[in-house]
C-alpha cells in the first residue's frame, strides 16, 4: 500500500470521529440521519453493501472474521454485536484504528475486537478464518490479483470483497476528487472476473451500481 493512500486516510480519519455521523452512513441507528434524497443516492450502494456482508458473515455461522482495511470499524463493530468473539480488524492508518477503538469502547464500554495497525501484504498468515471482509479496499490495491490471491488464502469459509465500478457520474467525479491525492482503480465486471478465475470456489458477483461486490465461498 503506497503512503499517499496511507496519508489520504489518515486525514480521512476526520470524517468519522463522530460516533453518531458514521453510524448513520450503514443506518445501524435508531437515529438515521441521512436528511436529503442526494445523501441517499450517493450512500445507498454502501448501505446495501453494509447489509449483504454482514448477513454473509453471519448466515454462514462464521466464528472467526478478518476485517482488512477496517477503518473506522463499522462491519467489525456490527459483528460483535450480533455475537462474534473472535474478530481481527486490521488497518494500516494508525488514526483510523484509534477511531474504531473509541466507537467500540462507547458502544459496549469495552473493547475485545482485536484492532491492529497493520498492512495486510506484510503480514505472513499463519491462520484462516471463517469470515474474510474486504470493502473499500480494492480501490487502492495497485496488484489486485496479488491481493486477492491472499484473501483467499486466509479464508476458511466466505470472503466479501468490493470493488468501485469504472463508469458513471460517481467514478467520474471520485477520480477528479482523487487525483495527485492517492492511487485509486477501477474496474469493469470483467475484470474483476479476470481476478477470479482460477480460484478454486463459488463466486457470486452482486451488482450495486457504485460496486460490484462478491462473495467467495470455498468449496
Amino acid at each position: 500500500m503506497s503512503k499517499n493512500v496511507q496519508s489520504f486516510f489518515d486525514e480521512y480519519s476526520k470524517d468519522f470521529s463522530d460516533l453518531s455521523s458514521s453510524i448513520a452512513i450503514y443506518e445501524r441507528s435508531k437515529n438515521f440521519k441521512l436528511s436529503t434524497l442526494i445523501n441517499r443516492i450517493i450512500r445507498n450502494s454502501m448501505i446495501s453493501r453494509f447489509g449483504i456482508t454482514i448477513n454473509a458473515i453471519v448466515n454462514n455461522k462464521c466464528t472467526s472474521v478478518l476485517d482488512i482495511g477496517c477503518g473506522p470499524g463499522e462491519y467489525a463493530i456490527s459483528l460483535r454485536e450480533h455475537g462474534l468473539k473472535n474478530i481481527q480488524a486490521i488497518d494500516f492508518s494508525q488514526k483510523m484504528i484509534d477511531t474504531a477503538e473509541i466507537h467500540e469502547k462507547e458502544i459496549f464500554g469495552t473493547t475485545e475486537i482485536n484492532w491492529q495497525v497493520l498492512d495486510f501484504l506484510e503480514v505472513t498468515a499463519e491462520k484462516q478464518y471463517d469470515g474474510v471482509i474486504v470493502v473499500g479496499v480494492m480501490d487502492y490495491i495497485e496488484d489486485p490479483k496479488e491481493f486477492i490471491d491472499a484473501v483467499f488464502n486466509v479464508t476458511g469459509k466466505v470472503a466479501v470483497i468490493s470493488f468501485p465500478v469504472n463508469g458513471g457520474f460517481m467514478a467520474w467525479q471520485r477520480k477528479i476528487r482523487y487525483k495527485r491525492r492517492c492511487y485509486l482503480r477501477m474496474y469493469s465486471r470483467n475484470n474483476v472476473l479476470s481476478i477470479f478465475n482460477a480460484l478454486d470456489c463459488k463466486t457470486e458477483i452482486i451488482d450495486l451500481g457504485r460496486d460490484l461486490l462478491v462473495i467467495i465461498k470455498k468449496y
